[in-house]
């Protein structure tokens, strides 16, 4: 794995921003503070760097079924504003 350089991150991300980053225009629209109270008393994996580990499919699977088996799953698409 190479090193990132001083300022590498900081480019990436204006370049993703300059590009219309879909990800940065979905955390200004969504208030995902408010999920916070659901996922407390669970797990959750928000805010991932671009440097850090991108979970793969069966792991979100994974943390999907761990949801359902709480219950949480209705519980995060009935938030309400």
């Amino acid at each position: 794995m190479s090193q990132f350089g001083l300022f590498d991150l900081s480019d990436r991300l204006l370049a993703l921003s300059r590009f219309g980053d879909p990800l940065e225009r979905l955390n200004h629209g969504v208030d995902f503070e408010m999920f916070c109270p659901a996922l407390a008393s669970g797990f959750h994996f928000l805010g991932l760097d671009l440097c850090e580990n991108v979970p793969d499919a069966k792991t979100i699977w994974l943390y999907r079924e761990r949801l359902k088996k709480k219950g949480l799953m209705d519980c995060l698409f009935s938030i309400r504003r």
